[in-house]
């Protein structure tokens, strides 16, 4: 396990970007990083932030915004979040899932029988149903990574990328559509998230293998990571393969993270890093797990803890604050002297990550 301390990455968003959304740095969810751009989703907007290494320095300045409905079809169009939670790369593709999940109404009310109102309430938001990739290819000119909508395959000139989502209703997509008669996940599509009800919170992508991390639901002390493979329609619309037993449309993964669900996934060579935190809304342990020789792995697995290794530890016991700086994203993260490390951001973060407007602090781990 590794403990060597982190070095602190200043992640500098301007307010003016997200008028509506002033405290949109406090609320990243995923990020990953291509030559010296950081992407990062919020699970407050419909947007991607992209932040530009400033030369020589562990600060990411430069702020633009990319709209989503830009690319894909967003069913609620770009009014209503999309509650990002997983950004991965693989080869010239920026992929973003959705939690997929429902949420219940917070109890924010003047009295208490509005606030017990609120509390029964819970709300289906269709932009959350996502699963996408977009187009992702560095500009000669600006040495900038771009989105696009369709551009030219570097790899190829005569193949066209497109930005392509997974097929949905409006109100599901198909992936959730074929799980609601799974005998293990099926009953907690209609339990919104943070309550154990079904949460999507991790995305890693392994060359034709998409893994979909599970915050909820944990069944009894064991998370869940699904394993999808996606075939076209047409240039902008994918569906799911049959790659799973008995011809499922996807396989499920069970694994002992002590009670924990996942948070985020991140591929890792044949391996996959999987950070577990609790899955209801509160104080704990946060472990960055590696589960080894994944790539491998032709068929559903169990996993027992044992046979998980510890990268990192996150020991909410050390933290000053109760309530804040819980480990939510991990990508792969080149610093500013061309080393490997992992790049570690919070939900909730507490004071001493708040830097004047804008301004974060985000942690870099050796690797």
């Amino acid at each position: 396990m590794r403990r060597s301390g982190p070095t602190p990455v200043l992640l500098q968003f301007n307010p003016d970007k997200h008028p509506n959304e002033p405290e949109l740095h406090a609320d990243i969810s995923a990020l990953c990083q291509t030559g010296d751009d950081l992407w990062l989703g919020s699970d407050e907007t419909c947007t991607i932030e992209r932040l530009s290494r400033e030369e020589g320095a562990e600060k990411f300045s430069n702020h633009s915004v990319y709209s989503l409905g830009d690319y894909v079809h967003l069913p609620a169009g770009s009014t209503e979040e999309v509650d990002i939670e997983g950004l991965a790369v693989c080869e010239n593709f920026l992929w973003v899932t959705g939690s997929h999940s429902l949420k219940r109404e917070k109890p924010e009310a003047k009295t208490d029988k509005k606030a017990i109102k609120k509390l029964s309430k819970m709300v289906r938001e269709t932009n959350r149903y996502l699963l996408a990739r977009i187009p992702v290819v560095r500009d000669a000119a600006t040495g900038h990574y771009e989105l696009h909508k369709s551009c030219v395959d570097p790899a190829d000139p005569e193949h066209t990328l497109h930005a392509s989502r997974l097929f949905g209703t409006g109100a599901t997509d198909v992936l959730t559509d074929a799980l609601r008669q799974d005998e293990h996940l099926g009953r907690f599509l209609s339990i919104p998230s943070k309550e154990n009800g079904f949460d999507v919170e991790g995305l890693a992508v392994m060359e034709d293998r998409i893994f979909l991390g599970l915050r909820g639901p944990v069944l009894r002390g064991w998370a869940v990571i699904l394993e999808i493979k996606l075939e076209a329609i047409s240039d902008t619309v994918f569906t799911l393969q049959r790659h799973g037993p008995k011809g499922a449309l996807y396989r499920k993964h069970f694994l002992d993270l002590g009670g924990l669900g996942v948070r985020d996934l991140l591929a890792h060579g044949d391996d996959l890093l999987i950070l577990a935190g609790p899955t209801m809304d509160l104080d704990g342990h946060v472990l960055l797990y590696r589960w080894k020789g994944v790539s491998k792995v032709g068929k559903q697995a169990v996993v027992e803890n044992d046979e998980l290794g510890i990268v990192l530890d996150f020991d909410f016991r050390k933290e000053p604050e109760r309530g804040h700086n819980h480990a939510e994203g991990v990508t792969h993260y080149h610093n500013a002297a061309g080393k490997s490390s992992l790049l570690v951001v919070y939900d909730s973060p507490g004071k001493d990550r708040l830097k004047g407007a804008g301004g974060i602090i985000a942690d870099s781990f050796p690797l």
